[in-house]
């Protein structure tokens, strides 16, 4: 199992999606924020280029970049970190637990 892979199926059981939900063209409900949250990890942790993230979600690269600066300027807010420290820990959890991370 690669990286974004395990990234995206965490963040779906954090938010409680059913699998494969960030990869539909849903914007609906709660998919769109960890759907946006999953294009910044997998930026962060994993280095893929904005196209290479794209190519993964069926997305524009400019949808991903996007994403990642929504993410990246909500970081400022101390509820908006938090939130994601959560989720960071989830994932690193999930990481760990496959020896990857």
């Amino acid at each position: 199992m690669n990286i974004p892979r395990m990234i995206i199926q965490s963040l779906e059981v954090e938010y409680g999606l059913e699998e494969g939900a960030l990869y539909r063209r849903s914007n609906t409900g709660r998919i769109p924020e960890a759907r946006a949250i999953a294009y910044y990890l997998i930026r962060e942790i994993t280095f893929l280029t904005y196209q290479e993230i794209g190519r993964l979600f069926g997305r524009t690269h400019t949808a991903i970049l996007y994403g990642y600066n929504r993410i990246h300027k909500e970081l400022d807010s101390f509820s908006y970190e938090r939130k994601c420290i959560r989720i960071c820990s989830t994932v690193t959890k999930y990481l760990q637990y496959f020896n990857i991370y």
